[in-house]
């Protein structure tokens, strides 16, 4: 059960330490919707052919031309180019409000063609390189046990401004993730960054 809103960790004689779990605040994810398969195939197709739990190449080629390689600062990821761009900003942002947690920030990875954790049949949205998995201090949060790092829920509200969704916020919490919500998708694919997909009837 999620627990009461984290303050802003001004006082930092009585917060937690980064890598302390804490419980998921109640206040994440405000207006915005996670993506689903469908919507992501929708958008930009299927981005590999057969996916298994483990990372297969991208088969996608309208996918593979929007692909970016970018050192965002903290460390390099490989995903969409607005995506990229994205969290480049969002990890200026982190490094400004946060700069402790900035500090300690790690990832898992961006893109991985392959399921996700909780399914056998549907791709993660790392298959589109929408998404990021984070760590704290080489620390990876403990996958749902409802239960997050405080380091993570200080960078959650910047990740939300900016129109991404926390994966705390899951049936099963997987409060290293974060990913590129509905709104920002759309947003992406109206501007035409997302490529010659058909605009009407993602963003109708």
């Amino acid at each position: 059960m999620a627990g009461e809103p984290i303050k802003d960790g001004s006082d930092k004689s009585s917060s937690p330490r980064l890598t302390e779990e804490v419980d998921v605040p109640s206040n994440i994810n405000k207006g915005l919707v996670c993506p689903a398969e469908s919507f992501l195939i929708k958008l930009l197709g299927k981005p590999c052919k057969s996916p298994t739990k483990k990372n297969q190449p991208i088969t996608n080629q309208d996918i593979s031309i929007l692909l970016r390689t970018r050192n965002i600062g903290p460390f390099v990821v490989t995903g969409i180019d607005p995506a990229v761009a994205d969290l480049a900003q969002i990890m200026k942002d982190i490094a400004f409000e946060q700069r402790e947690v900035y500090e300690k920030l790690g990832t898992d990875g961006m893109l991985s063609c392959r399921l996700k954790a909780s399914s056998m049949t549907q791709f993660s949205s790392h298959s589109w390189g929408t998404a990021i998995d984070l760590k704290i201090g080489g620390v990876r949060d403990t996958y749902k046990d409802n239960k997050v790092l405080y380091g993570l829920t200080l960078i959650a509200p910047i990740f939300n401004r900016h129109g991404w969704y926390w994966g705390a916020g899951f049936s099963k919490e997987d409060g290293m993730h974060f990913e590129a919500s509905v709104s920002k998708l759309k947003l992406w694919n109206t501007a035409g960054l997302l490529g010659a997909r058909k605009q009407e009837s993602v963003n109708g």
